[in-house]
C-alpha cells in the first residue's frame, strides 16, 4: 500500500515522488505525480524523476516519464501567471529524455512570452547573500521611565533556530550581455559606430544580441552594412523565439530599401 503525504503540501509531495524514483520506484513516483494538483510542483517532480531515469539508463521510465510531461505541457496554460515556469521545467525534462523538438518548442513559448530570468521572473536566484536580521521594536516602557531601565538590567538572551520570517537579500543583477548591448546603442545614437561594434563582440545572448544588431542597423550610414545588420538582426531573432522575429519585422517597416524587404520577406516566408 502507498502511503502519500498530505496533499496540500505540494511541496513534500514532490520530495516524495522523487524519493520513490531514488528507490527504483518509478510505477509508484509516476502514480504520485499524476495525482498532484498543483502544476508548477508536478512539473518539478515530473523533471526530479526524468533526472534520475536518465541517468541510470532506463528506457522504459524515461519513456513514460517523457510521455507525462508532454500531457502536463498541453494543461500549462491553466496555471495563467505560472505556465512560464511549468514550461521551462518540462523543457528540461524533455531534453534530458530525448525529445529535443518539443523541448525546443516549450522553451520557446518562454520566450515568446517575454520572460526575462535576469529580472523579477526566475526559477532560482543567482547568488543568495545573508540573511537580514530580524526587525526587533525597542520597548517604550523603557525610553519614557529612565528609573525602570536604570535599575533592571538588560539581558541578552540567545535565541537559537527561527524565530520568524526573515527577508532574503538577492542579489540580481542584469547579464553582462544585456549591459553590454544598452552600450551598443548608446554609442549607436551617438554615432560612435567604432565604439558600437567593440560592444556588439561581447553580447552572446540571442535576445540582447538581437536588439543591439537593431539599433546598429537603425544608425548605420553605410547602407550596404545597415543592409548587413538587419539580416544578422533577424537571424538572431530567429533564435529567441517567433515573437522577437516579429519585432524585427515591425521595426524594418520604416525602411524603404525595398530589395532588403524582399530579401527579409523571403527568409521569413522559408523559415515559417
Amino acid at each position: 500500500m502507498l502511503v502519500r503525504p498530505c496533499e496540500e503540501d505540494a511541496d513534500s509531495v514532490r520530495r516524495f515522488a522523487w524519493a520513490l524514483a531514488l528507490a527504483g520506484r518509478f510505477p509508484d513516483a509516476l502514480e504520485v505525480i499524476r495525482g498532484m494538483t498543483h502544476l508548477v510542483e508536478q512539473a518539478k517532480a515530473v523533471r526530479r524523476v526524468m533526472h534520475v531515469a536518465a541517468s541510470r539508463d532506463q528506457g522504459f521510465e524515461v519513456s513514460a516519464t517523457a510521455d507525462l510531461a508532454e500531457a502536463l505541457a498541453e494543461r500549462a496554460q491553466e496555471a495563467q501567471h505560472d505556465a512560464w515556469r511549468i514550461r521551462a521545467h518540462l523543457a528540461r525534462a524533455l531534453a534530458r529524455g530525448g525529445r529535443l523538438k518539443k523541448a525546443c518548442r516549450l522553451a520557446e513559448m518562454v520566450c515568446d512570452d517575454g520572460i526575462a530570468p535576469t529580472e523579477a521572473n526566475t526559477l532560482v536566484y543567482p547568488e543568495r547573500l545573508r540573511r537580514a536580521p530580524p526587525v526587533r521594536p525597542v520597548r517604550k516602557d523603557r525610553q519614557l521611565d529612565p528609573v525602570a531601565s536604570k535599575n533592571k538590567k538588560t539581558r541578552k538572551i540567545k535565541k537559537t533556530g527561527k524565530t520568524g520570517p526573515r527577508p532574503l537579500d538577492t542579489n540580481v543583477r542584469p547579464l553582462p550581455d544585456e549591459a553590454a548591448a544598452q552600450r551598443v546603442g548608446e554609442f549607436a545614437r551617438a554615432k560612435r559606430l567604432e565604439a558600437a561594434y567593440a560592444q556588439l563582440e561581447l553580447v552572446r545572448v540571442p535576445r540582447a544580441r538581437t536588439h543591439a544588431l537593431l539599433d546598429l542597423a537603425r544608425h548605420e550610414p553605410n547602407p550596404d552594412l545597415a543592409r548587413e545588420r538587419w539580416i544578422d538582426a533577424l537571424i538572431s531573432a530567429r533564435n529567441v523565439g517567433r515573437r522577437q522575429l516579429d519585432e524585427v519585422l515591425a521595426a524594418h517597416l520604416a525602411v524603404g530599401d525595398s530589395g532588403l524587404r524582399e530579401t527579409i520577406e523571403t527568409l521569413d516566408a522559408r523559415w515559417r
